[in-house]
């Protein structure tokens, strides 16, 4: 199986030493690859949770040129803060397009794969069942196509795994079941007479937003450990 990196974990990336472990640049000998080749060309990602659990994650690109320009492509997609901050949504769609990268040697995505995704608190019983009653091969050993796939089953899927039936009975109580969204008037008012942050006066912030935006029903992303 593949691996993927979160890119908003990633906390610096730069030019790597040259690995010391004969070991490793036998490997790289056996390829064509001399200690002299691989100066400037090895790329050192550091990512980790926190500035204490680290890991380090190492490419090898063909020259020093290349390696520059994934270093500087790379560091242009991590100091972007805004990626740290996404809706609900977004946050299941990129977990679904991580699900699609790590496909097996044939290409496809491994049932497993999808249990473990869903493994906290869950059964792997009614995990298969689930991806059976969507019409999905359901076996323990089976394997998907990424093309049957789509981000409208892997939601269905997160809806049938993770229910939060709480959530939407409140917005349909919210918006007299009458939308798909809320608007800036209903979620000020929730927020200052319902929740109990009424507390805080929402509507200093809300109060320069126009009355006509939307704000859509979007279940949270916690689900998928």
């Amino acid at each position: 199986e593949g691996q993927v990196l979160e890119c908003s974990l990633i906390n610096s990336i730069r030019v790597g030493a040259v690995p010391k472990d004969p070991k490793i640049l036998s490997s790289f000998e056996a390829v064509g690859k001399t200690e002299a080749d691989l100066e400037g060309c090895i790329i050192c990602i550091c990512s980790g949770t926190d500035l204490v659990n680290l890991s380090f994650m190492f490419m090898v690109a063909e020259s020093p040129d290349t390696a520059r320009k994934w270093i500087e492509g790379l560091r242009s997609v991590i100091h972007n803060f805004k990626a740290n901050n996404v809706c609900p949504m977004t946050c299941l769609r990129k977990h679904w397009m991580r699900m699609c990268f790590l496909t097996n040697v044939n290409g496809k995505i491994p049932v497993r794969g999808i249990t473990r995704t869903f493994a906290s608190g869950k059964t792997e019983k009614g995990i298969f069942q689930a991806l059976k009653d969507l019409g999905l091969p359901s076996g323990k050993n089976d394997e998907i196509e990424p093309s049957d796939f789509t981000f409208d089953i892997f939601y269905a899927l997160t809806q049938k795994i993770c229910p939060r039936t709480d959530i939407e009975e409140l917005f349909k109580k919210i918006n007299g079941n009458k939308t798909d969204y809320l608007t800036v008037d209903q979620l000020v008012s929730f927020l200052n007479e319902v929740s109990c942050l009424s507390f805080i006066n929402f509507s200093v912030y809300l109060a320069s937003a126009s009355p006509s935006l939307q704000l859509p029903l979007l279940l949270p992303s916690s689900c998928c450990g």
